[in-house]
């Protein structure tokens, strides 16, 4: 590993752009993504379900609209599409929590 020494301002402030850098991508997963992605399949499992054979919107299926329909139609996709995703980071988490700290991406349930 490359040695860093940071003895002057401008190294300094290199330093917290490569930190903001390295964790722009890392907080958009942790606060935006994967919350999203979890919120979304929560969601979408709900409306379809509600909007399946005896469902409580069942009779409702036909005016959900060109939006609706792709997302009943590709939902499984998607979802599936999804799940690899928290696949991924679930390792992650469960690393953290075998050694006594919190989940960093939020991806395991309970």
């Amino acid at each position: 590993m490359a040695k860093i020494e940071i003895d002057n301002l401008d190294k300094e402030e290199l330093f917290e752009q490569y930190r903001k850098a390295r964790q722009a991508p890392i907080e958009t997963m942790r606060y935006g993504v994967i919350p999203n992605i979890l919120k979304f399949k929560r969601e979408a499992e709900t409306f379809l379900s509600a909007l399946s054979d005896g469902g409580d919107l069942a009779d409702y299926k036909e005016f959900t609209g060109d939006i609706g329909l792709t997302l009943i139609q590709k939902a499984p996709e998607i979802i599936a599409a999804f799940d690899a995703v928290i696949a991924q980071l679930k390792p992650l988490d469960q690393a953290r929590i075998a050694n006594g700290k919190p989940q960093f991406f939020g991806t395991i349930e309970g």
